[in-house]
């Protein structure tokens, strides 16, 4: 009578060292509207990107999480950029 349900699988790449280049990547990329929820909180994201990101997956339902933009990036005197995932293995 029914199909079964199947849940829609969550990315979660959170919680790392993502920038806006990786996430163009995944945008641009194969699409990812068929997540239920993408976990992009704790990362290196410009307020553009973010944008781009909720507005290429909201509309198709996907819960997109951007919460704490404050990872922080340490650069030393010659420019050389370090940045820092939340949490290692």
């Amino acid at each position: 009578m029914f199909e079964p349900v199947q849940p829609r699988p969550v990315g979660a790449p959170s919680m790392g060292v993502l920038t806006d280049q990786g996430a163009a990547a995944l945008l641009d990329g194969a699409p990812l509207t068929h997540l239920k929820k993408l976990d992009l909180h704790h990362n290196y994201l410009t307020g553009p990107l973010r944008d781009r990101v909720r507005g290429a997956l909201e509309p198709a339902g996907v819960e997109v999480d951007l919460d704490r933009d404050d990872a922080d990036e340490d650069k030393d005197d010659d420019g050389t950029v370090w940045r820092y995932v939340a949490v290692g293995e």
